[in-house]
């Protein structure tokens, strides 16, 4: 394999990852592990929007919201994440814990 194929997010180079940055904005690239091997999915961050409406069928059934949230969320996915549920779980508790990534601080003024 040559460099340029191992530099491959989700089958895209970094001129297409460029695209994805200009068409969505702000995108993060979450790793699912196991037994060794990697997969990768893309995600934007949603909106007031889709947390608004995710949260709304979340109350009615948690994993509907769930599969809401990732289909808005999902920009690029590697194959074995999209044939696999429980795969999709684990890819957006990467962006969840995108999310909560940020801190913030207070000041009186």
């Amino acid at each position: 394999m040559n460099t340029k194929d191992e530099k491959l997010v989700c089958g895209l180079d970094e001129t297409q990852i460029a695209g994805l940055k200009k068409k969505h904005g702000h995108i993060v690239v979450v790793e699912v592990g196991q037994g060794g091997s990697t997969l990768n999915a893309i995600f934007k961050e949603p909106t007031f929007e889709v947390l608004e409406a995710t949260g709304a069928i979340g109350k009615n059934s948690e994993i509907k919201g769930t599969i809401a949230l990732y289909e808005n969320c999902i920009v690029k996915a590697d194959d074995e994440i999209n044939n696999r549920d429980f795969v999709k779980l684990k890819a957006l508790e990467g962006l969840a814990q995108h999310m909560n990534s940020f801190s913030v601080s207070v000041k009186n003024l």
